[in-house]
């Protein structure tokens, strides 16, 4: 995934064909969005931007989704540190879900410690 590409988001939304203009015009009121985390993998890689493109993606989509459906919802999963480094990125998202908040972390088939 090259969310950072302008090919490969014109796939996602901005045109009557895109994933998200699809999502929408079949009457849905928002999108969960899954691997925004994965921002950190090209970051392993030496992609030293990819935080913040990650954030400038979700932050257009929201506003794209925004200016044809005013409320519509935005929700990614995981990433909610992108909200501490880009506050735009918190606005811009509806709410956040975060996996692994209860059980599993830090461990797999553990539950999560109560602090």
């Amino acid at each position: 995934m090259r969310y950072w590409d302008a090919d490969w988001q014109s796939i996602i939304y901005g045109s009557p064909d895109s994933y998200l203009d699809k999502i929408m015009d079949l009457g849905f009121d928002g999108i969960y969005l899954d691997r925004v985390d994965a921002y950190w993998r090209y970051e392993e890689q030496g992609r030293e931007q990819a935080a913040q493109e990650m954030a400038d993606f979700v932050i257009r989509l929201a506003e794209y989704a925004r200016e044809r459906k005013p409320g519509f919802g935005v929700f990614p999963q995981n990433a909610e540190e992108l909200g501490i480094q880009f506050p735009d990125y918190m606005k811009a998202a509806t709410g956040i879900g975060i996996e692994d908040l209860y059980y599993g972390y830090p461990r797999d088939h553990e539950p999560s410690p109560a602090t």
